[in-house]
């Protein structure tokens, strides 16, 4: 029979000390100047953040403004134009007819037809000029009569290159197509209005 020994207690080994030094270490102490350093750095570089980000957020906003209003503009314009130069081409069509007496203006419209004759020895004066059409310049001419009334033709209507070349036959001292038109034309978008005949 074997003899019965006795127990042994075993110590087993305490990680108390490392679980304190590794997981419950305090930082060491600050004195009170190195804290109010240490924060001052802090603060200055948050703000610093701050007016950097609100400079940019400013400066962003200013831009994408600026660029909306400029596109908005520019498209309202194309808008203006396009629609404007639409309703040209869906008007009457009209026709001039010339003789050394008179001018035969007429026209045809989807609702009405018609025509006005202008006299020679009843026109007084002459004017040409250029209407703003957004998409184009309109190059016109008016006649005033001694009536008073005023009749105006312009260069997309048919007759107009016939009539340019003998006006000045009719009208003994008008202008030449030639004489006015640079004065007329140029600057675009202007009216730039000439009188190219007055009857003395």
């Amino acid at each position: 029979m074997l003899p019965v020994l006795p127990k042994r207690e075993v110590e087993q080994p305490s990680f108390a000390p490392l679980r304190e030094t590794y997981f419950h270490a305090k930082p060491p102490k600050e004195d009170a100047k190195a804290q109010r350093i240490r924060l001052g750095h802090y603060q200055f570089a948050l703000r610093r953040i701050e007016i950097i980000s609100r400079g940019i957020i400013s400066t962003r906003l200013i831009a994408e403004t600026l660029m909306l209003e400029q596109f908005k503009s520019y498209f309202d314009r194309m808008a203006e134009r396009l629609s404007s130069s639409r309703t040209v081409r869906r008007g009457p069509v009209f026709t001039i007819f010339h003789n050394p007496n008179a001018l035969k203006l007429s026209w045809v419209g989807s609702k009405d037809r018609g025509e006005v004759v202008v006299a020679w020895q009843d026109t007084v004066s002459v004017e040409a000029f250029k209407r703003d059409l957004y998409a184009v310049d309109l190059i016109c001419i008016t006649f005033h009569l001694r009536n008073k009334k005023v009749v105006e033709i312009d260069e997309e209507m048919d007759g107009w290159e016939s009539l340019m070349t003998s006006l000045p036959e009719y009208l003994p001292g008008c202008q030449t197509f030639g004489e006015w038109y640079t004065d007329v034309a140029v600057p675009a978008f202007k009216t730039n209005l000439t009188v190219i005949y007055r009857r003395d």
